[in-house]
């Protein structure tokens, strides 16, 4: 089975290359061409020696003879989209073509996968999961552009509608969006129309908000990656313009259809002075398109943009609408809101011209580079499959800051069109990091209730039209380095915060967030009816459970005193809690405990939910094949063994006595090592443990201000003082960070499967549901195929374990280039491959219904005319 699947992601990425290479680019190829039978030409080997170098860290022991058949196989290859017949010659234009009709077919006012089996795959089942991996490397709306240039038929769509007519049946009852980023809640294809009308009122700019500085930019540095971007949108108007005058009867070369547009800009601009300058920019702005350097500043480029589309006074957008509006292509080649953007007809078109041979060999030229920018700046932001782990996430997700541009403002609108699709949205839940004053918070919801009426004033019209619910869920990021300390160590360092204790700068940070939270809800209790969860997110490991534990607390306290002054006029619930937990582990136990820690010292209550939850459905023997030997911090090694010992001591688990004195043997000398304590007391670091994930108690200690260093004793003489040691000691915090290399043997591997099974009943009987991400854990996780999805043994499992409760969200939606409806299909088709379909319908009924019955969300938030009260009262008084 791995191999099969790392056979099925390399198909993906020899496929995806001719449009993601960077020597492709360099020599503006437009032609996969062999020169004889297994002999490419200069042009394509030089592109076939760097997909070799891109897919040898992929292939995991896979000969160059292997990746030159998989190379052939999809770009040359019969039953691929290579040319069938061998020949020696395949256009840009033609083999994408093959490439869409391989995946795609027409279905009316929608686009799917293909219904009949292609002669090389069998059926859907396998289609849908080969898809899922081009779909991360190309943007669909690109192959859909393809798949209707052949013919007059316009696309109905830019998105690849994913269920089929049974499982739509299912998704037109209401489905509730739990989980879900605002800061990526929407679609690529958004993204890109909005940057077309962003350049022009704005634009990227370099060093403004950069991602990790060892971050690969495309093209080879961050200035150049905005300089081509702009020259693609250069390009991209002057290539409109060149297309509705061939499709006007007036033929023209593309050469000397921009030197009459450069110049009737220039001299509409009315300024004689600086013309030599500006026509120089508008060439060398369309040369670097070519060449991939040498183009003139980004101010420059900027100044070329404007010229040509004749506009200057470009106010920032308000609404989606607006953004739509702002493409300069628009008005050219108007789209269908909410389906089809202006890009996919210009793509479509473009790719008629160039086949009928209307368009010449320079507008070919130009436009495959323009797909390359295009493409390259996809495949930048989509998780790259093989990059498991959140730290690998969270580098791709940062990169989003520097680029939402004018989508920043109506993130709200993008999302609810983007995750409507192929569905009833009933409910949909925005993540959003908390601010820092209790009025931007009021500001937030104040956005929500206008993003929300203008999505009913959109779609009132419909005689179908049933408003989602809509609600914010706050999520506090959980970080690994201070930033704000000048030497930029770790918040774990007690020496890397200015407090002297463990966390003390993050923690202050986040209480002043929250207190910001919980001063809105005390000056507008009302606004609970839009606030309505707490989350901590980011990366896991980061930050232990108990720092956020007061956190929690403090601000469910505030709901909980909203609640109660709204009593005597509507029931609005406290805020509820989900928590990113369990989702990155290095070693299982650790995943189990960190899920179990917020049941144990009460951050999870009744009907509140965990945020994926990975370790609960990870398959114990799957996951031991890779992990007999781990490294792992020598304190985290000791909390699992505290958190064993204390399930051992409570009658939570049995284990066995060998493994409890085992367990026993190994604390005391963990403990001997790290702490330096000759005669460890292991009741009294138990005790300790449960001291630390008491708030009330931390804080009187005087957390997050220094605390007062214990006694010089050569070892601890009470809870309280371990505790204190724990907090403020370096040598303590040095020593625990040291990695220990811990084994896994079978007496862990039967305490590991007891312990998920016994942490599965008690969260069944709490009624707490694990929000399921399946292409975000896929990527993460590094799963290698949908069918070992967690979810799958949450809900079913094996004998003796108890199903859970599990909702489908889509977590990052361009991060993993994916919809709602996508994810309920992944995880449908997935089944069919051992259920039959009514077996598979009704897990998917199943899944739906738990996650609405989960939903934090209210009734009321989807009354148009209660919100637009709510928004007239606000705005009123703030």
């Amino acid at each position: 089975m791995a191999g099969e699947i790392v056979y099925e992601r390399l198909i993906a990425e020899a496929e995806a290359w001719p449009f993601l290479s960077q020597r492709g680019f360099q020599r503006g190829s437009v032609v996969l061409g062999r020169v004889a039978p297994g002999v490419l030409d200069p042009a394509t080997s030089a592109m076939a020696r760097e997909l070799e170098e891109h897919l040898r860290l992929r292939a995991r022991g896979l000969s160059l003879e292997v990746l030159n058949g998989v190379r052939d196989h999809a770009w040359f290859g019969a039953g691929g989209p290579g040319d069938g017949t061998g020949g020696p010659n395949v256009s840009l234009e033609a083999y994408l073509y093959r490439l869409a009709s391989f995946y795609l077919e027409p279905a009316g006012a929608s686009v799917r996968l293909r219904e009949a089996a292609h002669p090389s795959r069998t059926d859907a089942v396998a289609l849908i999961a080969l898809w899922r991996w081009i779909s991360l490397l190309l943007p669909p709306d690109l192959m859909i552009s393809s798949l209707y240039s052949l013919g007059g038929q316009e696309p109905p769509a830019n998105r690849v509608s994913l269920v089929s007519p049974q499982l739509a049946q299912v998704l037109n009852e209401p489905v509730a969006e739990t989980h879900l980023h605002e800061k990526a809640a929407f679609s690529f294809s958004q993204l890109w129309t909005s940057w077309m009308g962003w350049f022009l009122r704005e634009g990227p700019r370099p060093g403004r908000t950069p991602p990790a500085p060892d971050e690969a930019w495309p093209f080879g540095g961050q200035t150049t990656f905005f300089s081509l971007l702009l020259a693609a949108a250069i390009t991209r108007t002057l290539m409109a313009g060149y297309l509705l005058r061939l499709e006007a009867g007036r033929g023209q070369s593309f050469a000397a259809f921009c030197r009459e547009a450069i110049e009737r800009a220039i001299s509409r601009h009315g300024h004689p002075v600086g013309q030599v300058e500006r026509q120089h920019w508008c060439g060398a702005a369309l040369r670097m398109l070519l060449k991939g350097s040498g183009g003139p500043g980004l101010a420059e480029l900027g100044h070329v943009y404007r010229l040509l589309v004749g506009r200057y006074d470009h106010p920032r957008p308000g609404s989606l609408e607006q953004i739509y509006a702002a493409d300069p292509i628009a008005p050219w080649m108007p789209g269908v809101p909410g389906k089809l953007l202006p890009e996919t007809l210009f793509a479509t078109r473009a790719q008629r011209a160039i086949r009928s041979g209307l368009a010449d060999a320079d507008f070919q030229r130009f436009f495959w580079q323009y797909q390359r920018v295009r493409c390259r700046a996809y495949a930048f932001l989509v998780l790259e499959s093989g990059t498991a782990g959140l730290d690998w996430f969270q580098r791709f997700f940062g990169r989003l800051k520097a680029l939402r541009g004018d989508l920043d403002s109506t993130l709200l609108d993008a999302a609810l069109e983007h995750e409507s699709a192929d569905l009833r949205l009933g409910a949909l839940e925005l993540r959003r990091t908390p601010p820092e004053t209790w009025i931007q918070v009021c500001g937030d919801v104040q956005k929500l209730v206008e993003g929300s009426l203008r999505f009913h004033r959109r779609h009132d019209a419909g005689a179908d039209f049933r408003p989602p619910e809509i609600g914010l869920t706050y999520h506090f990021l959980k970080e690994r380095i201070n930033a704000r300390h000048p030497e930029r160590r770790l918040h774990a360092d007690p020496e890397g915060n200015g407090t002297g204790v463990r966390f003390g700068d993050w923690f202050a940070e986040q209480r002043r967030r929250a207190q910001a939270l919980a001063g809105a809800l005390e000056r507008f209790p009302s606004m609970l009816l839009f606030i309505r969860g707490l989350d901590f997110a980011s990366t896991e490991l980061s930050v232990p459970s108990w720092p956020t534990l007061g956190i929690l607390a403090e601000t469910r306290r505030a709901s909980v005193h909203a609640s109660r002054v709204l009593a005597s006029r509507e029931t609005i619930p406290p805020l509820r809690v989900t928590y990113h937990v369990g989702e990155d582990f290095r070693r299982l136990v650790e995943g189990l405990r960190r899920i179990h820690e917020l049941v144990e010292f009460g951050a999870l209550q009744q009907g509140d939910r965990i945020g994926h939850g990975v370790a609960l459905g990870v398959d114990v023997g799957a996951w031991a094949r890779h992990a007999r030997m781990i490294h792992q911090p020598a304190e985290e090694r000791i909390d699992d063994l505290l958190w064993e010992l204390e399930r051992y001591q409570r009658g939570n688990l049995d284990g066995g006595t060998a493994r409890r004195e085992r367990v026993r043997a190994e604390l005391r000398r963990l403990l001997r090592d790290v702490y330096l304590d000759p005669t460890p007391d292991l009741d009294m670091y138990l005790e300790a443990r449960r001291l630390r994930h008491s708030p009330a108690i931390v804080e009187r200690m005087g957390y997050p201000r220094r605390v007062a260093p214990g006694s010089d004793s050569r070892h601890p003489s009470d809870a309280f003082e371990v505790l204190r040691r724990y907090l403020t000691s370096t040598v303590w915090f040095r020593r625990g960070e040291q990695p220990l290399d811990v084994r896994l043997d079978d007496s862990e591997m039967a305490m590991l499967t007891e312990a998920q099974r016994w942490l599965r009943r008690l969260l069944g009987r709490m009624e707490v549901t694990v929000e399921s991400n399946p292409s975000s854990n896929l990527l993460t996780s590094d799963m290698g195929v949908l069918g070992e999805h967690p979810a799958l043994r949450l809900t079913q499992g094996p004998s003796g374990d108890t199903p859970l409760l599990v909702s489908i969200n889509t977590d990052d939606p361009i991060t993993f280039a994916t919809r709602l409806s996508d994810e309920y299909a992944y995880l449908y088709f997935t089944l069919l491959q051992n259920h039959t379909a009514q077996e598979a319908l009704a897990w998917v009924e199943r899944v739906r219904l738990a996650g609405w019955r989960s939903r934090f969300t209210l009734p009321a938030s989807a009354d148009g005319q209660l919100l637009q009260r709510l928004a007239a009262r606000w705005r009123s008084v703030l």
